[in-house]
């Protein structure tokens, strides 16, 4: 089971305008409940930052929500990648944050080697759990299978945003490519 729970609100100048402030007083509020509830789970927030205009003009300005050791989780639009991309990684990074990119499987605009060239630059990948299963498509599964065998996934993700999610990841665990994940030592989870 669960033994550690990090949410990660998405953090979208247009659409989720989640703000610092907001997350950690939601987390304030789960925390509490959970006590009344007798409910003995240990929850952290982090957040899910989408690249865009906005958020760049943050860096360097404002301190971003993380977790373990200064993981940054970042995702992308799925239309195109922000032409910027790669100098907003190093901006991060000189910031002292270490970036992750969300759903990287879901990006149908990269290829393995546009993977490669994110792991020489010190980003890792968090996978969505579900797409171990295909759920969002069956071209998605076997990207994630391939960034799997190629041990380029640092963190799995639920990605929950429904119940629905939530009662399909026993699926997921009964995957191949799950045990080839656990099995690889490249996740990076269990240190959270």
């Amino acid at each position: 089971g669960y033994q550690k729970v990090i949410t990660s609100p998405h953090v979208m100048s247009d659409f989720y305008r989640n703000s610092s402030e907001t997350i950690l007083t939601g987390l304030a509020e789960v925390r509490a409940e959970l006590k009344v509830q007798n409910i003995n789970m240990d929850i952290d927030a982090a957040a899910e930052y989408y690249i865009d205009y906005e958020f760049e003009q943050k860096i360097g300005k404002e301190k971003f929500l993380t977790f373990g050791d200064n993981y940054l989780l970042v995702e992308l639009s799925f239309m195109e990648a922000p032409k910027t991309l790669l100098d907003i990684i190093f901006k991060l990074q000189l910031e002292g944050y270490k970036v992750v990119l969300a759903h990287p499987e879901r990006y149908a605009y990269y290829e393995q080697e546009d993977y490669e060239n994110f792991a020489n630059r010190g980003v890792l990948l968090q996978i969505n759990l579900l797409s171990l299963i295909g759920y969002y498509s069956p071209q998605i599964q076997k990207k994630t299978e391939q960034l799997i065998s190629a041990n380029q996934v640092s963190f799995v993700g639920t990605d929950c945003h429904n119940i629905h999610h939530a009662e399909l990841y026993e699926k997921c665990h009964t995957k191949k490519a799950w045990h080839e994940l656990v099995n690889s030592g490249t996740l990076l989870n269990s240190a959270l």
